[in-house]
């Protein structure tokens, strides 16, 4: 849910801010990355050892339920290799989003380089994140949503989207050219670890405590 929420607000500061510091190239960019991301992780994938195999990752889903330890092993694996291509992919348009603003200045005017970059840089972790619960809505489609999956949410992941969500906030309410807006930024981003860090750690200690087990 609250990776929805990320992209809906992202898309609320762009169009909203687009006289002052949002470019609107930067939603067209946006398309572009969300197109051409998951074709790479596809590609990324299909050159790791873990793609080869008889099952793919939905036949492996789909016998999720009836499966012994060895099957949810080999479930788990491709798994993780689905998500560590999204990642590299996601990666790559990190960098390349930093390398053509850097060098070419596109989508840039002369006094919001930094708000552009900004935004720029948050697009592959946006679209990483909805792809992500995209693949995990799809998994649990086809074994039945009542069936539990060896397969979680990223933490790191979670909590850059956490941080996301603040840095927007303080985006939309201060002035690029405010000079306590580096400031707002950096305590938006220590305050989201520190509220996510407590959350993941509450819940973490419900779960071992009504397991019997410690945090």
């Amino acid at each position: 849910m609250l990776r929805i929420v990320v992209l809906i607000f992202y898309l609320y500061v762009v169009v909203s801010n687009e006289a002052t510091f949002a470019d609107g190239e930067i939603l067209a960019a946006l398309m572009a990355t969300a197109l051409f991301m998951p074709g790479m992780a596809v590609g990324l994938y299909y050159m790791r050892a873990e793609s080869a195999g008889s099952n793919s990752l939905l036949q492996l889903a789909g016998k999720a339920e009836n499966a012994s330890g060895d099957g949810l092993g080999e479930f788990r694996q491709k798994y993780l290799a689905v998500r560590e291509s999204l990642y590299a992919a996601a990666m790559f348009f990190c960098l390349l989003m930093v390398l053509v603003l850097a060098k070419e200045r596109y989508l840039v005017s002369s006094n919001n380089l930094d708000y552009q970059l900004t935004l720029a840089v948050m697009m592959p972790v946006i679209c990483l994140s909805v792809y992500e619960v995209v693949l995990q809505l799809v998994l649990k489609i086809k074994v039945g949503m009542q069936t539990s999956l060896p397969i979680e949410y990223d933490l790191w992941l979670s909590w850059l989207n956490f941080a996301i969500l603040g840095i927007l906030a303080v985006m939309h309410t201060f002035p690029y050219y405010d000079s306590d807006v580096g400031f707002a930024i950096f305590s938006a981003v220590v305050l989201a670890g520190i509220l996510y860090a407590a959350g993941a750690y509450v819940v973490r200690y419900r779960k071992a405590h009504q397991g019997g087990g410690r945090a």
